[in-house]
């Protein structure tokens, strides 16, 4: 028999949980391990806690404490709770039993990217209550225009104004690529 613990570590903002593991040392002992692989490992755990701005922004909470039977019996109980909780930096497998790693990646990507998928989803309708918001901004600064006075010209009209006073496009050989007509410039 042996005593084990199962712990993950959390967003302290949030309580996201991060990362599962398992130890047979106590959980402090063991997320020291982690403070110091964060400051120089390129695992993504670590550049997630060094983005999120160091060790201080994360902490290590105990799961379960266990007189676990094996090594094995201790892996696989934390194999549940990865699979449970899907947490996005367990990159690999704590116990295997009858899957193989490359079918874990497969079921890890179709979870992740279902995650992105939804997450993309999120992005794309805010862009789009934005547009909305825009679209009514621009609609009530069109009707703000006094279209019923009789001196004020149409919009569209308006439009036509603007674009002829706009500086001519000239291109090589003279002509005005609006109009196709001789472009004279005159120095007042």
């Amino acid at each position: 028999m042996t005593w084990g613990w199962i712990y993950t570590i959390r967003r302290k903002t949030n309580d996201q949980i991060l990362y599962v593991g398992s130890t047979k040392r106590t959980i402090e002992s063991r997320f020291i391990d982690h403070k110091s692989a964060s400051v120089y490992d390129h695992k993504a755990l670590y550049v997630e806690i060094r983005r999120l701005g160091g060790c201080d922004k994360v902490y290590a909470k105990q799961e379960l404490m266990w007189d676990f039977d094996s090594n094995d019996q201790m892996r696989r109980t934390e194999q549940k709770f990865i699979d449970f909780h899907h947490p996005p930096f367990n990159m690999s497998r704590a116990h295997r039993g009858s899957i193989t790693q490359v079918e874990y990646d497969r079921m890890r990507n179709s979870v992740n990217s279902s995650r992105r998928s939804g997450l993309d989803r999120i992005k794309y309708l805010t862009h789009k209550l934005e547009s909305i918001d825009e679209d009514r901004e621009l609609l009530t600064n069109v009707a703000d225009l006094d279209l019923n006075t009789a001196n004020r010209l149409s919009v569209t009209t308006e439009i036509t104004q603007l674009r002829n006073n706009l500086p001519p496009l000239v291109s090589l050989n003279g002509l005005n690529l609006r109009t196709g007509l001789p472009v004279t410039f005159s120095f007042t």
